[in-house]
């Protein structure tokens, strides 16, 4: 096992393994180099190197990786399919031609609930697939966050290849990646360097990076590649140099390469009769014209810092000790103590206004809750309040019901009193009949007295 990599168990779909996989990244700006050393390491009979990846996290907004997916997926994690489409829709090359990544994410036991378990998982499968006991990632941006790498892979190691900017500014004029201006991709890879230098100083130990320079690769070829694989823990194998046994990592690629080429990349790919092409080392000279002009500071300090001449200068002799003081990360710290303090006073400032904060929360709690005592007390009188109104109704419904049996009763007695009504104007009728019957019988029996008394009287 080698000491300080990252340690990744190797099985098979169905049969576990007792060989470990190593991880490492080759990290750079671009256009500097990555794709060769890659091949050179993808030869070497331990060590797994797959077209470039480009998968883990987003980088100046080329859309959500395998980091977005996973923070925004739920706690069921991401499901096959799902991530066979990112790896898809995320990887540059035509990846199924290296790995069955497909066949891979529809498999059992593959973690889908964490990124670190998939990546894990992941390029463990791969180099186990060649039988190999080293994974290496060669996505150059991986450099500019290397916090998020030994986040993953707390062991792994990284290998930084630089190269003279301007000619990393010339080689992505031709591409649609960065800008047409050699000065602005000069100005992008001077801030990219500084990126990778600074955090790999704050992040990285000496046993777990190592700059290693395109122009050393290309004129020192076997010992650099030697200083690489002790640095990796490997026997140098002389398959590295044998560009008979390289990848070409062009028959993966999705687009045409052709056109964003250097000459002597393409040159060289037709005979392939070295390990390198050193033509296009300090290409830039050939177009001296462009960089005649004074170079910003911090480029020029860039270029000094790693050796290169400009301005006239040539500090290519200085040590590593010697380094540009930008590039220091305890100098980088101690500028940064003044805005600490600062920042440190203002987080005092805000922490007071959290606490006034706190209290103003606290009271409104209080009177909320004193409020919703109030509201409960409310709720109360209205269940009592309902529960009163519910019986007035009862009430007034039985009254409603004694009303309309009152106004039955008084309408049978009003009917009654008018049927006695009738009865009684009958019958006074009949009395008025019988008043006139007799009186005239009182009459009758009158004029018969009076006839009776004077027949009497005359007899």
């Amino acid at each position: 096992m080698v000491q300080g990599a990252s340690i990744l168990r190797i099985e098979t779909y169905g049969t576990a393994m007792t060989n470990e996989v190593n991880v490492a990244f080759i990290i750079g700006t671009g256009r500097c180099g990555t794709s060769l050393l890659s091949q050179m390491l993808n030869s070497h009979s331990e060590i797994c190197v797959p077209p470039e990846l480009q998968l883990i996290f987003e980088y100046d907004g080329n859309g959500n990786r395998l980091l977005e997916e996973f923070t925004n997926c739920g706690p069921g994690g991401i499901g096959a399919d799902e991530l066979s489409s990112v790896i898809e829709r995320c990887c540059p090359h035509k990846l199924e031609l290296f790995f069955d990544y497909k066949g891979y994410c529809h498999r059992d036991g593959v973690p889908r609930k964490s990124l670190s378990g998939f990546v894990s998982d992941f390029y463990e499968s791969i180099a186990k697939s060649y039988g190999k006991s080293w994974l290496i990632e060669q996505t150059p941006w991986y450099g500019q966050r290397i916090d998020i790498l030994t986040s993953l892979f707390p062991s792994a190691r990284f290998i930084h290849m630089v190269r003279d900017g301007r000619d990393v500014a010339l080689s992505f004029a031709r591409t649609p990646w960065w800008y047409r201006s050699v000065h602005l991709n000069l100005t992008r890879w001077q801030r990219e360097i500084k990126k990778i230098s600074v955090d790999a100083a704050m992040y990285l130990n000496e046993d777990s990076y190592l700059e290693v320079k395109y122009e050393n690769l290309v004129n020192n070829t076997e010992l650099e590649v030697r200083r690489i694989c002790d640095f990796l823990g490997v026997d140098f194998e002389v398959s590295t140099l044998n560009p008979e046994c390289f990848t070409e990592y062009d028959n993966y690629s999705r687009i045409d390469v052709k056109h964003i080429s250097s000459n002597e990349y393409v040159e060289w790919k037709k005979n392939k009769n070295s390990a390198v092409f050193p033509d296009n080392v300090q290409a830039w000279k050939k177009v001296s014209e462009l960089f005649s002009g004074v170079l910003p500071k911090e480029v020029s300090d860039a270029l000094c810092r790693y050796g290169y001449a400009c301005g006239g200068e040539d500090k290519a002799g200085d040590s590593e000790s010697q380094r540009d003081y930008e590039y220091s990360v305890k100098n980088y710290i101690n500028s940064l103590e003044s805005k600490i303090d600062c920042l440190r006073q203002h987080i005092e400032e805000l922490e007071q206004v959290i606490a006034d904060q706190t209290t103003h929360i606290h009271n409104v709690e209080a009177d909320w809750i004193a409020r919703g005592q109030h509201i409960e007390e409310l709720e109360q009188v209205i269940a009592d309040q309902t529960t009163h109104i519910r019986n007035l109704e009862t009430d007034w419904k039985a009254r409603g019901q004694h009303i309309v049996e009152l106004e039955q009763v008084i309408a049978d007695q009003t009917t009654h009193i008018r049927n006695l009504e009738a009865d009684w104007k009958a019958r006074g009728q009949h009395i008025v009949e019988l008043e006139l019957e007799c009186t005239k019988i009182r009459r009758s029996l009158y004029g018969k007295i009076q006839t009776t008394i004077q027949k009497f009287r005359n007899s």
